[in-house]
């Protein structure tokens, strides 16, 4: 009767066989994609068409609780653009029937901070909810922000939002976050901005 008692050993060492041949081929194939993916960190990307021209490389931002860009400080938030920028729609050309390549296009990051200081400045006027034009601003500088930040996909680790204000960390402060050189794109958007209009 050693027949049956010895079959299911069989089965379970064909079975771990089976498990470790599988262990160690995701482990193999995992190792690939380390590889390429540390390999491909290495090179730099060509920027889409529609993209600014720059060199990034990764700086680390530890954000933290300042003091500055209170919601009154009109000159410290219109410090962040660069010099020469102006949002109002305005094309390279006088005609009202402009071309989307006539157009000047700035980086994205400048129309989210034209967004945070509208309703930075939205906030601070009261009775602002009854007009129209404003809740639609407010509206068009959310959903703006909100693909942002989807866009950005920021995967920096954080601690939840304490809606009770108790004694946990505040969300967003004292945590690195790895960005891109925000100074490089001030200093190569003022560059285009100059050679755009001299």
């Amino acid at each position: 009767m050693r027949g049956p008692a010895y079959l299911p050993t069989s089965l379970m060492t064909l079975v771990l066989a089976v498990c470790i041949a599988i262990n160690v081929a995701l482990i193999r194939q995992d190792y690939k994609f380390a590889q390429a993916v540390q390999s491909h960190a290495g090179t730099r990307r060509t920027p889409y068409p529609g993209e600014l021209a720059i060199e990034q490389e990764p700086v680390i931002l530890v954000s933290y609780k300042d003091g500055k860009y209170k919601l009154d400080a009109d000159d410290e938030w219109a410090s962040m653009f660069p010099r020469g920028l102006s949002l109002e729609h305005r094309t390279t050309n006088t005609s009202r029937t402009a071309s989307a390549q006539e157009t000047l296009r700035i980086p994205s990051l400048y129309n989210q901070l034209w967004c945070l200081n509208t309703l930075r400045q939205i906030h601070m006027t009261p009775g602002w909810e009854n007009d129209a034009c404003r809740d639609r601003q407010v509206h068009i500088c959310l959903n703006l922000l909100r693909q942002g930040a989807l866009c950005t996909g920021d995967t920096a680790l954080e601690p939840p939002v304490d809606r009770n204000h108790g004694p946990y960390k505040v969300p967003g402060y004292e945590v690195e976050h790895v960005c891109r050189d925000w100074a490089k794109v001030r200093a190569v958007t003022e560059a285009m901005l100059n050679s755009q209009h001299p």
